[in-house]
């Protein structure tokens, strides 16, 4: 009967306590005592392990029995007559870690009466921690992106910490002629004693949460000097297109070569001599920026273009329609991809048959 350990409750449970009196002269109990009957309903197995119930002034103590049947934790008390506190106690899977859930009530006994009392027990494991959360770095700024040799200009970084932690901060460049005024100060200075393209880091740090966000200046040469200009660089990579796959259908084929299939070979089935076939290449150029050219070209027979969809780039299919040429003859298909200087191609023979 395990405790969900972690989990808030957050229910109130009803216990309802059935104190049936027993009068003079009935043998069962003394005179002036009641029989305290427990129940306690709304605690399952999967909550508590056990629950202990304790009258006071009387100073009677129970430890209730689990009924899987029922689902209820019940046992008796005798108790004597007039007021009691009623104080339940339950327990996870180590008693020694103290109560988990517990909750007071009062009921009045009177000889020869039933009375009933609803106790509320309440969780008392503590509520979930969760996680730190981090740094919000919200902007990071230079006073001057140009500046000359030995100019100062001011860094700064805005961050906040939602949990309200105590933040730290440390500045680095990778340029060994700059120096910081403070390199822990969330705003400093920074110059630097030679021409040279610096990239400014400030690494923001709270508990064990770090972050990092970064700036660059350009250094020149003090007026007099080598008269240095910046070259904004940027590089576009272009990826080889792909042919991945054949598919042909038709009077008796419908089949897809796979480009890279070491299982098979690139081979379509016998077609029939002079039947059309509709031929449809799959294209991957794996990006939207070029110029971008596709064909299939057949070594016999006659090729009709039906669709294409590859004039933008990405993942695009060609479709052509093919008539076998006579009977006897053995063509190669063959499909080609171009983005600019950057080509690929996939060929396939074929049979033609009576």
């Amino acid at each position: 009967m395990a405790k969900m350990h972690g989990v808030m409750m957050g229910t109130l449970v009803g216990l309802g306590l059935a104190l049936a009196g027993c009068g003079q002269g009935s043998g069962a109990e003394p005179s002036g005592n009641g029989l305290t009957s427990v129940a306690v309903r709304g605690l399952s197995a999967s909550q508590i392990y056990s629950l202990v119930i304790t009258a006071q002034p009387a100073n009677v103590s129970k430890t209730l029995g689990y009924d899987s049947a029922t689902g209820l934790f019940g046992g008796k008390l005798v108790l004597p007559a007039g007021t009691h506190t009623l104080t339940a106690e339950g327990y996870g899977s180590d008693p020694s870690a103290g109560v988990v859930a517990s909750g007071t009530g009062t009921v009045t006994v009177e000889p020869n009466t039933t009375t009933t009392v609803t106790l509320r027990i309440h969780d008392q494991t503590p509520m979930q921690g969760q996680q730190d959360i981090a740094p919000i770095i919200r902007s990071v700024s230079a006073s001057k992106a140009d500046l000359v040799v030995n100019e100062p200009i001011t860094v700064a970084v805005d961050a906040v910490d939602l949990d309200g932690d105590a933040m730290s901060y440390v500045w680095t460049s990778d340029c060994a002629s700059g120096s910081f005024g403070d390199p822990t100060a969330a705003t400093t200075t920074w110059s630097s004693t030679a021409p040279a393209s610096c990239t400014l880091k400030v690494a923001v740090s709270s508990r064990s949460q770090n972050l990092n966000e970064s700036v660059v200046v350009l250094v020149y040469s003090a007026p007099g000097g080598g008269g240095e200009g910046g070259a904004q660089v940027n590089g576009e990579y272009v990826a080889r297109p792909q042919v991945s796959r054949l598919n042909m259908s038709g009077p008796g084929v419908y089949q897809t070569l796979y480009r890279g299939d070491m299982w098979s070979t690139a081979n379509f089935r016998p077609v029939a001599a002079g039947q059309q076939y509709s031929l449809e290449m799959s294209v991957n150029f794996d990006t939207y920026f070029g110029t971008f050219e596709t064909g299939l070209d057949a070594s016999c027979g006659t090729l009709e273009k039906q669709y294409d969809s590859c004039g933008t780039g990405g993942y695009c299919y060609v479709n052509y329609l093919w008539t076998a040429p006579a009977a006897g003859s053995v063509c190669k298909l063959t499909a080609t991809a171009a983005n600019g200087s950057l080509t690929d191609s996939f060929s396939a023979g074929v049979f033609v048959r009576q």
